[in-house]
């Protein structure tokens, strides 16, 4: 089995349970495959390594009974030991530090700003694959007509603080998508 196929049995897995928040489609299938095949598509930053940091990139953050430190570890050993340090690292980058379970003391604001100055740090790729994630979910969100203008705000300030020469059309497609979901909040 290649390391692709074993990831995609590995998401799918951990995903087995989950929906999508505003149209409950199967989250694997309408996420996590979908972002796959948008990464790989890539001529320039796709490939396999990209398209397993992309089946792998939630199931840290969302597929644990709890968020805890242990729950993670435990996550990131199994990816580290199955796909390698570069997958490990990609899923790391990608996965969220600054969620409600975790800062309960912090607000949406807060956390929001937090893990934008975070991912602001990580590599240009990270940063990418970051903005190939937003841009589906506010396609989703446009699709589903799940007017959510925080998140617009949010999508907005992440492309404004990853946006960079390498992935500049990707940061335009967030722009572009937040404005189109303010305006649909608006109407």
């Amino acid at each position: 089995m290649s390391k692709l196929q074993e990831a995609i049995y590995y998401a799918a897995d951990a995903h087995r349970s989950q929906v999508r928040k505003h149209s409950a489609l199967d989250y694997f299938e309408y996420h996590s495959l979908i972002l796959f095949s948008r990464v790989l598509q890539d001529p320039v930053h796709g490939g396999e390594e990209a398209g397993l940091i992309m089946l792998c990139h939630d199931v840290v953050e969302d597929c644990s009974e709890n968020d805890s430190d242990e729950a993670r570890a435990i996550h990131y050993r199994e990816i580290q030991v199955r796909f390698g340090l570069a997958v490990y690292r990609g899923v790391h980058d990608l996965t969220d530090e600054y969620t409600k379970k975790r800062h309960p003391k912090l607000n949406r604001r807060q956390r929001k700003d937090k893990e934008r100055k975070r991912l602001a740090k990580t590599p240009a790729r990270s940063q990418l694959l970051k903005l190939y994630d937003r841009e589906i979910n506010l396609e989703d969100s446009i699709r589903d007509g799940a007017c959510n203008l925080n998140y617009a705000r949010e999508s907005w300030q992440l492309a404004s603080a990853l946006s960079n020469i390498e992935n500049a059309y990707q940061a335009c497609r967030v722009f572009t998508l937040a404005m189109q979901l303010q305006e649909m909040c608006h109407e």
